[in-house]
């Protein structure tokens, strides 16, 4: 398990990549869904750096195709063209195919964000397995993996619109009133 003080240490090294727009300060409103700060990043060095989304896995073939989507957007607000997506299991491809895939474009360095909320089993034994086995696999490349979502500064925020487009749109907002 990774001592807070790590958890720290990981977060700067990744965010001394991330160079912050000028407006990052500012407070926007552009989902309509209340005041949030504007967290855009794009990476100074997009073009020699990957990025890699990591997830769960699951055998429903939509939630893989929810994390594709985010993973795509996120390599645009990055401004890091070259993205891939790994799943842990139940789907493809693993994080080694990712970063060989990465690889076989001549990126030299790969930030794998997880996309799980806490540091849970996967992430304090899986990831790190794992981690090793793609360094071994590829000796001359960088990779390196940036905290979970828990402990962002936004994830609160993105609970408390959810809540409040509950509070506006009542119960068909909740997803017991969609169905199957």
């Amino acid at each position: 398990v990774l001592a807070r003080k790590e958890v720290v240490r990981r977060r700067f090294l990744v965010a001394g990549v991330i160079e912050a727009h000028a407006e990052d300060r500012e407070e926007v409103d552009s989902d309509n869904e209340g005041v949030h700060w504007n967290r855009e990043y794009s990476l100074a060095d997009g073009g020699t750096i990957g990025l890699v989304v990591f997830a769960h896995g699951s055998r429903v073939t939509a939630a893989n195709d929810a994390v594709r989507a985010v993973a795509r957007e996120a390599s645009l607000r990055a401004g890091m063209p070259s993205y891939r997506t790994a799943f842990l299991e139940l789907s493809e491809p693993t994080l080694d195919e990712a970063v060989s895939q990465l690889a076989a474009e001549g990126i030299r360095r790969v930030l794998v964000t997880p996309y799980f909320l806490t540091m849970g089993r996967h992430l304090t034994e899986d990831l790190p397995r794992l981690l090793a086995e793609v360094r071994s696999e590829h000796p001359g490349m960088i990779v390196e993996a940036s905290p979970p979502l828990d402990g962002h500064p936004d994830l609160a925020g993105i609970l408390a619109s959810r809540a409040r487009a509950m509070l506006r749109a009542g119960q068909d907002a909740s997803i017991d009133a969609v169905g199957p």
